[in-house]
């Protein structure tokens, strides 16, 4: 059976419902939808999606599920069940205009450690490459450093990012560097006909996560996503081309070096004690007298 849809029928200008129906093929991963009654209600967070019903709770990458238009709204959630060998979901979603709701805005604020998930619009594939990447770290030293902000892993992945952010000052701002690099990405990505889906997903660490330990394993299982998706061999993601770090003014610094994590920590301890911005001796102007005759 081909995918079908019956047309959302909208309730409100914000919320509508729908009713989509898909062929087994698709989520035939899930054990879920194998047993001869299904039913149980489903939802999203974020980028993994959620089943909930007789044969317990399965999340899934939204990469199985990327057909389903249900799935792409900001809020997401609705009862799910099957016939035969037909999926069908209905349930509310928000519109576009609605927005994912965040934690206040202190949280993102200071030395503040959050993963971010960008997404392209439809999953959009086919800009990733070499030059967009060297594009990329580009235009994320800007953000970073304007809001003091480093990154000690990212990864692009052909149809999201990853990123994982550490504030460096009291003064940095995570949710202002996001809505700063999104900005000038997008500014980017529609000269080819892509852009991003229109929030980010972010999860900020809570304070067990925050320890070394977490945060090494958190950036560790982040940095190997291309390995889950096939892109690289078994403990082959050290090779994946578009996974990097940044921390402003250390260029040398890559994340898979083996005294990285040493390289790194002096590297931001020395900026949380001197600031982003070295004030260097004046030079006197022309003309001007110096310090000594």
């Amino acid at each position: 059976m081909e995918f079908a849809r019956i047309p959302d029928l909208e309730t409100t200008d914000r919320l509508f419902v729908g009713l989509l129906a898909k062929s087994a093929t698709h989520w035939d991963l899930l054990d879920f939808w194998r047993s001869p009654l299904r039913f149980g209600i489903c939802w999203t967070s974020g980028e993994v999606r959620y089943a909930l019903g007789s044969a317990g709770l399965l999340a899934k990458s939204a990469t199985h599920w990327d057909l389903l238009d249900f799935w792409r709204s900001p809020l997401r959630i609705g009862i799910c069940w099957t016939s035969g060998e037909v999926r069908y979901a209905l349930g509310l979603v928000m519109s576009k205009r609605d927005h994912l709701r965040r934690l206040d805005a202190n949280a993102y604020r200071g030395n503040a450690v959050v993963h971010w998930t960008m997404t392209m619009r439809d999953r959009r594939t086919g800009w990733l490459d070499a030059m967009f990447y060297h594009h990329f770290r580009e235009l994320l030293t800007h953000s970073l450093f304007r809001y003091a902000i480093a990154c000690p892993i990212f990864c692009l992945m052909p149809d999201h990012m990853h990123l994982i952010w550490i504030g460096i000052l009291d003064s940095s701002d995570q949710k202002l560097a996001m809505k700063h690099l999104r900005t000038r990405l997008n500014q980017s990505l529609r000269k080819i006909d892509v852009e991003l889906q229109d929030q980010p997903y972010d999860h900020v660490l809570r304070p067990e996560e925050r320890n070394e330990t977490a945060i090494v394993e958190t950036c560790d299982y982040l940095a190997r996503n291309p390995e889950r998706a096939e892109l690289v061999p078994l403990d082959g993601y050290a090779e994946y081309p578009y996974s990097g770090c940044l921390v402003p003014g250390y260029p040398e610094l890559k994340p898979f070096q083996p005294d990285f994590w040493t390289c790194f920590d002096r590297a931001t301890a020395y900026l949380r004690k001197n600031g982003l911005v070295v004030e260097f001796a004046r030079i006197p102007e022309a003309g001007e007298a110096g310090e000594s005759e």
